[in-house]
């Protein structure tokens, strides 16, 4: 039920469905149930408790806390308190009075329900008449290949560990250490009365809406706008869920978190991944400008290849026809925030050939050579060309990598 997508230079809108709920096109649909409910009178006129409920279900494979919600859905600040700011609770407590509401009256026919199981920070759909179980699910939903995976802790758990890790993984991949993986959630700026999302690729925090021509027209004619920071990029879901499968799969734990990308920085202190598409590496300026190989951006913001500022070398991305692209990504580890700890980053238009190239045993062993090779074991940078073909990954291959000093 996508609408018709207008580009902007450097944003894009898109057109919402019969029901006026914005739609993103590759953004991971809402089911049948949610969409009933979010378009309803009752939560559009609440936009603060249809965000609330959108994110519960985006995330309801998740283990979402009162600190996730304050932060990503109430904009608290990262020094967020729950014992001291009850204000998850309180709209917790209202969402479900306006649920129960919403069944009393529009949804009184409704087949399926949303309910909120008590004393949880999750959402589920059940048939009408059925008690609400406090039955925890214990395997996440699988990633989707339709639109953009809305992912927050994803734990994709197999039955028993494989042995056999590639030596790649050993700084990171230690027994009883869970590895974060980090998805950006890029900036949206949405307003009530309309039926569009808009982003800006070069706009990563709200302060900044004032640099865009477009956002700040848009403003002018609807007033000020709502954030929102409810999506993850396709791309990025996928190859992020490839990275923890692969991890889990040798007995890591890899939690997968989607945070708003202008907090991308805060970093836990522990061995953590990011995974970064386009329009979202200038976000990791604190991390980026330590490397040579830098992303080229267009004057619209989007990532566009790769180049060494020491040697002047360019590595694009070239688009050969409506299916075919060559391009090249960043494959780089650095410190953590703690001692002994490590960041990986991620980072290309197209972050599932890198993925590839992280995961599966015939890639992953040349790269760990190539790395060897250039003396760029531990702390590296490395570019990756790859080839698109129809959407699959056609070759993936490094051409270029670099020690990085602690």
């Amino acid at each position: 039920m996508l609408g018709n997508k207008t580009d902007c230079g450097g944003c894009y809108f898109q057109y919402s469905g019969p029901t006026g709920m914005p739609e993103i096109e590759q953004y991971e649909a809402i089911g049948p149930a949610v969409e009933a409910v979010a378009g309803s009178p009752q939560f559009r006129k609440a936009p603060v408790l249809r965000e609330l409920l959108l994110y519960l279900w985006k995330h309801r494979a998740a283990s979402v806390t009162e600190y996730s919600i304050g932060i990503d859905v109430l904009g608290r600040k990262p020094d967020f308190d729950p014992k001291v700011d009850s204000a998850v609770r309180v709209h917790m407590s209202r969402l479900r009075t306006r649920l129960k509401e919403y069944y009393e009256t529009a949804g009184a026919g409704a087949a399926e329900r949303l309910v909120l199981p008590p004393g949880e920070y999750r959402v589920k759909v059940q048939q009408a008449g059925m008690p609400v179980s406090r039955r925890r699910f214990g395997l996440a939903a699988a990633l989707a290949a339709v639109g953009v995976l809305a992912v927050d802790n994803i734990r994709l758990r197999w039955s028993s560990a494989r042995p056999g890790i590639d030596p790649f993984w050993s700084p990171m991949a230690r027994p009883g250490k869970p590895v974060a993986i980090l998805l950006p959630a890029p900036l949206f700026f949405r307003w009530e009365q309309q039926p569009f999302v808009v982003r800006d690729f070069r706009i990563s925090r709200p302060e900044q809406l004032e640099q865009s021509p477009q956002l700040s027209a848009l403003r002018n004619q609807f007033g000020n706008p709502e954030v929102s920071h409810l999506y993850t990029i396709a791309s990025d879901s996928l190859a992020a869920g490839e990275i923890a499968r692969y991890l889990e799969a040798h007995g890591v734990s890899a939690p997968i978190t989607g945070t708003p990308a202008a907090t991308i920085n805060l970093l836990p202190s522990q061995d953590t991944i990011l995974v970064v598409g386009p329009g979202s590496s200038g976000n990791l300026s604190d991390l980026m400008n330590r490397l040579t190989f830098q992303f080229r951006r267009t004057q619209s913001g989007v990532n566009s290849g790769l180049i060494d500022r020491a040697a002047g070398t360019d590595y694009p991305v070239t688009q050969h026809s409506t299916t075919r692209t060559t391009g090249h990504g960043l494959i780089a580890r650095l410190p953590g925030k703690a001692p002994d700890t490590s960041v990986l980053i991620v980072a290309s238009v197209h972050t599932p050939a890198l993925a590839r190239v992280l995961t599966e045993p015939a890639e992953i062993e040349p790269f760990r050579q190539f790395l060897a090779a250039h003396d760029a074991a531990r702390y590296f940078e490395a570019v990756v060309r790859y080839e698109i073909d129809g959407g699959r990954v056609m070759d993936a291959r490094t051409v270029a990598a670099r020690p990085v000093e602690p």
